[in-house]
C-alpha cells in the first residue's frame, strides 16, 4: 500500500510539479512490478535477442564479485550433501548499456528439485548502487523447494539514467541466491524468461542467458 502524502506548501509551483512526478513513477513503477508479481511482466517468449545485448549467465564462484564487478565466470561447481552454496545471476562487462540503463528485471532460476533448494536470496546488488536508488523486490516464498525460483525487482528513484538518476549501467551482479544440497547428483543451474528493462520502461536485448551445473556428492 502507498500513502501519498501532501505536497509540501513551502516549495511553491516548482515543488508541486517536483512532488507529483515522483509519485507518479513511484506509483507507475509499483504498478509494473505487481503485474509483473502476477507474472505479466514478460514470458521467456517475449525476451528481446540480439548479437550487442546483454549477456546474462549463472557464476557459481561468487569470490571478488561485488555489485559492480563481476570477476572471472566459473559455471560449474561441485557441493556435498547439507552444504549450502551461493551463486549469482550476473551481467558481465560491457553490462547494462549506458544508452538506457537498467530500472527492473524479472527471471526464472530453475534447478532439479531433488538435488537442491533455494533458501535465500539478496536482491541488494546492482539495481541498488545509483545515488538515491529505491528497491522493490518480491520473489518466491523462501524456502523454494519447487526446482523454479522466480524474482521480480525494481527500482522506484529517481527517474534517469546514473549519475541524474537511479537507472545503473555497466556490469554488475542482478540477485545472488543461496542453495542447500539435500542429496547426491547434478542439477542445472538455469535462467528462463529473463526480462530487463531500461530506464524507460522498453525490453532491454538479450544476447544469450547461459546456465551453470551443481555435482552434489556424499
Amino acid at each position: 500500500r502507498v500513502e501519498r502524502a501532501s505536497p509540501p506548501a513551502s516549495r511553491g509551483r516548482s515543488g508541486v510539479a517536483d512532488y507529483n512526478e515522483a509519485m507518479s513513477r513511484s506509483l507507475g513503477a509499483l504498478a509494473v512490478l505487481a503485474v509483473a508479481a502476477m507474472g505479466l511482466f514478460g514470458a521467456a517468449t517475449d525476451t528481446v535477442r540480439s548479437q550487442a545485448g546483454v549477456v546474462v549467465l549463472i557464476d557459481a564462484n561468487v569470490t571478488g564479485n561485488t555489485p559492480r564487478r563481476v570477476q572471472a565466470i566459473e559455471e560449474c561447481v561441485s557441493a556435498s550433501v547439507g552444504s549450502t552454496v551461493e551463486v549469482d545471476i550476473v551481467a558481465p562487462e560491457p553490462g547494462i548499456p549506458s544508452s538506457g540503463g537498467i530500472a527492473a528485471y524479472e527471471l526464472t532460476f530453475y534447478y532439479d528439485l531433488n538435488v537442491i533448494n533455494v533458501i535465500a536470496a539478496d536482491h541488494n546488488q546492482l539495481l541498488k548502487q545509483a545515488q538515491g536508488s529505491n528497491l522493490f523486490a518480491v520473489g518466491s516464498e523462501l524456502p523454494d523447494a519447487s526446482g523454479e525460483f522466480h524474482a521480480v525487482a525494481g527500482d522506484i528513484g529517481k527517474a534517469g539514467i546514473e549519475p541524474a538518476g537511479t537507472s545503473e549501467v555497466g556490469p554488475g551482479v542482478l540477485t545472488r541466491l543461496t542453495l542447500r544440497v539435500v542429496r547426491t547428483g547434478v542439477t542445472p543451474l538455469g535462467l528462463r524468461g529473463v526480462d530487463l528493462r531500461d530506464d524507460a520502461g522498453d525490453p532491454i536485448a538479450i544476447a544469450e542467458s547461459r546456465r551453470g551445473t551443481l555435482y552434489a556428492g556424499a
